[in-house]
């Protein structure tokens, strides 16, 4: 990722950080303990957290190692890295650093680490092949690397995620989803890449997700509060953002349940592999 593009990143997410996760929608939690649940951290392990958020995988994984095991979470988002260690401290983990830092290239010693973990962060690195394989580099001997992304996404939301950048010029619509192609366009193409970047028993589960917004402010919100955000930017500096809202209404319709809540059915890809 070119420097630009990730003081880009850092910004946005820096931006989010008041309301990341914190909008009452259940998404990042659980995809981040059952990330946890499958690198299995043991008592006593260092757990090195990429792109760590406001702690989803590295608060889970603490507890997991204990307060003879250490976690250290890094972030391009400064707000992010606060975030988490204030969560950290509420918890009472003790055993939670966190600095600022790049998921791409780390600054951290290698070899020390038993478990490198990316919960939705590997697909935002520009040269994700060269990035997997310095992690290589942190790991112990048998250490695993982790990480979760976006498999089968559902269908229905297509229209609405096209609808909503209809406004916008072209070059400004980005991705309907993160990590759209390469290793991330199936499982198959995941486990052989991790493969040739040197890792073994590389393993990918799918696991359905299903995520409730109560209302159509309630995804207004959540969009806010995640990456998604620099749409919902650009489209108020174009000055159009309340007229999108209003036409949104009836795009919401084809994912709207009986009782006015909006879904969203997919299936979350979590990868598991060693060295």
């Amino acid at each position: 990722m070119a420097d630009e593009a990730k003081e880009s990143v850092a910004r946005v997410f820096d931006r989010a950080a008041a309301t990341y996760d914190q909008t009452g929608v259940e998404f990042f939690g659980p995809v981040g303990r059952h990330l946890v649940d499958l690198t299995e951290p043991r008592p006593g392990e260092g757990v090195l957290d990429l792109g760590c958020g406001l702690g989803a995988s590295a608060l889970p994984a603490a507890e997991r190692v204990g307060p003879d095991g250490h976690v250290l979470g890094l972030d391009l988002a400064p707000r992010m890295v606060e975030g988490m260690l204030a969560r950290a401290r509420g918890a009472g983990l003790g055993n939670v650093a966190g600095r600022v830092g790049d998921a791409a290239a780390p600054d951290v010693d290698q070899g020390a680490w038993d478990v490198l973990q990316a919960s939705l962060v590997l697909f935002f690195l520009s040269d994700c092949a060269s990035a997997v394989r310095r992690h290589r580099d942190l790991l112990r001997p048998g250490g695993r690397l982790g990480c979760s992304w976006f498999g089968r996404e559902d269908s229905r939301w297509d229209a609405i995620y096209s609808a909503l950048v209809a406004e916008l010029p072209a070059e400004e619509h980005g991705p309907k989803r993160p990590g759209e192609g390469g290793p991330f366009s199936g499982v198959e193409a995941m486990n052989a890449f991790l493969t040739e970047a040197g890792y073994v028993d590389v393993r990918t589960e799918l696991k359905e997700v299903v995520v409730r917004y109560v209302d159509d402010r309630s995804w207004w919100d959540t969009l806010w509060s995640h990456g998604r955000r620099l749409t919902l930017e650009r489209l108020q500096e174009a000055g159009v953002l309340e007229s999108t809202m209003r036409r949104m209404t009836r795009e919401l319709d084809a994912v709207r349940l009986p009782d006015g809540s909006l879904e969203w059915r997919a299936e979350m890809a979590f990868t598991v592999a060693r060295l």
